[in-house]
């Protein structure tokens, strides 16, 4: 098996690589690659997330499996609602967010993971979640990009006691830093060995809806228990002579790179000073 992978971090396309080795395919690599990232990219991603698949196998239509998260059903009052402000720093500006257990929404990340993989996957759940498992476990070194991002959203990752035990200690110290999250190793190798069942309908999933209900969050099992992973056709565009599959609504970002390419339809961009475009009109 041949590949090539993209990722944010070393670990997160080591992890995808492992399946090509092992025999796997393209989907068992990026599904590998996202559990990973769940662990060395935690600012960026988790298993409380959600997120996208666009997918094609070969020979057959493309399809997008929609595995974002959903708002919870119901609403709690506002005045019993946590739910609060922070900033993030980022030297050049600042931005606030809100924070809290009013924020979480019924998480899709799990799913998502277990669905696809049975979907179009080769390879065993635990074959695909063994690299994730293997980080949390054993640690692993925060590097420059996820010391400054961490430093940008610190209050978020010490906003409770939780938190700070499981952040401050190691992963808020700074590049070089060994950071080790046993509890998440404990999780992943549970979901490896049962599936989704523990996060939407077991104990992880009594864990999450306690938690909510009892510091002001919405999130309820209902919620959980009847989240699913929605299959939809992707949105179609021309661009140049080539049919682009991207997301369709509702979420808003394939509507938006649908735009772009429509309207740069009739650009030349070698003459537009982009050193890319130039770069391989040289090449071609």
């Amino acid at each position: 098996m041949k590949g090539a992978v993209a990722a944010g971090h070393p670990k997160t396309a080591e992890a995808a690589m492992r399946m090509y080795e092992l025999g796997g395919n393209a989907f068992d690599a990026a599904l590998a690659a996202t559990a990973a990232a769940c662990v060395v990219e935690p600012v960026l991603t988790s298993l409380g997330g959600g997120g996208f698949l666009l997918a094609r196998r070969q020979g057959q239509s493309p399809v997008l499996y929609d595995f974002f998260v959903q708002t919870p059903r119901q609403r709690r009052a506002a005045a019993e609602c946590d739910f609060y402000p922070v900033i993030a720093d980022f030297g050049t500006a600042q931005q606030e967010f809100h924070i809290g257990a009013g924020a979480i929404a019924t998480p899709g990340t799990v799913r998502g993971l277990v669905s696809t993989q049975r979907a179009l996957g080769t390879l065993p759940l635990h074959e695909i979640l063994a690299p994730a498992i293997e980080y949390a476990s054993q640690g692993v070194e925060i590097n420059a990009l996820q010391a400054y991002i961490f430093g940008i959203v610190a209050p978020i990752y010490r906003a409770t006691p939780a938190a700070a035990a499981l952040y401050s200690g190691e992963a808020l110290q700074g590049e070089g830093t060994l950071f080790h999250q046993p509890a998440l190793a404990s999780t992943l190798d549970w979901l490896a060995n049962e599936g989704d069942a523990p996060f939407y309908l077991g104990e992880l999933a009594d864990r999450l809806v306690s938690l909510c209900q009892d510091h002001g969050g919405h999130l309820s099992h209902h919620d959980l228990a009847n989240y699913r992973v929605i299959e939809r056709p992707p949105l179609h565009c021309r661009y140049h002579g080539y049919d682009v599959a991207t997301n369709p609504a509702p979420s808003s970002g394939g509507t938006l790179i649908s735009f772009a390419l429509t309207a740069l339809q009739g650009q030349d961009l070698a003459q537009s000073g982009f050193g890319t475009a130039r770069h391989l009109k040289t090449l071609g």
